[in-house]
């Protein structure tokens, strides 16, 4: 029998690890990365779009999150009031579920990083902190366009239809880039990984 290729020894190594990592981050990561993604996000959150006296996220009982994303806008007032109100920021819940969606990348980029030819102690290092930097940043872009679609649908909630860019850009953000940035990131952070299974330097 000929001895398996490079290629085909990672892929059997990154799906048994990517199960491991998975299952684990099920039962065991799941809070700790939840609460890491929500400090990493206030701090972020807070930066970039301001406080205005709360919290950019503020955990609710049931587990899930109140966000406050602020944002200028002039809604109308329901009939038969005229006129337009100001406002300043949009209030809206995230599911527990939703919230996880932007925690499951760290433990795939773990499993394909433990799968690469040589493991290093500096591509994990690298890798975590730039799959970290990529899923707050995912979320927060996820924010806005949350918070743009509440606008759009309070400014016309008769005849709301959310434009392509918004939806493309939800898709993007939920379907696509949770599950495609742990590869990319992996590539990235790792040059034996890039040499040795894609022999590209």
């Amino acid at each position: 029998m000929p001895p398996l290729s490079p290629q085909t020894r990672f892929l059997l190594r990154g799906s048994a690890f990517i199960f491991l990592f998975l299952t684990a981050w099920w039962f065991l990561f799941r809070d700790p990365l939840l609460s890491v993604l929500h400090t990493a996000s206030e701090i972020s959150g807070s930066l970039l779009f301001g406080r205005d006296g709360r919290a950019f996220i503020e955990p609710q009982p049931s587990g899930d999150w109140s966000l406050r994303v602020p944002i200028e806008a002039n809604l109308p007032n329901p009939p038969p009031q005229t006129g337009f109100t100001p406002i300043h920021s949009l209030d809206f819940d995230l599911k527990r579920t939703d919230a996880l969606i932007f925690t499951f990348s760290l433990p795939v980029l773990w499993a394909l990083l433990l799968a690469a030819p040589n493991r290093a102690f500096r591509p994990f290092l690298y890798g975590t902190l730039l799959m970290l930097a990529i899923e707050v940043l995912l979320f927060l872009v996820f924010a806005q366009i949350s918070a743009r679609n509440i606008l759009a649908q309070l400014a016309n909630p008769l005849h709301h239809t959310p434009s392509w860019v918004l939806r493309f850009a939800d898709y993007l953000t939920l379907h696509v880039a949770p599950f495609l940035t742990p590869f990319l990131a992996a590539l990235a952070v790792d040059p034996a990984l890039r040499t040795e299974i894609l022999k590209f330097k």
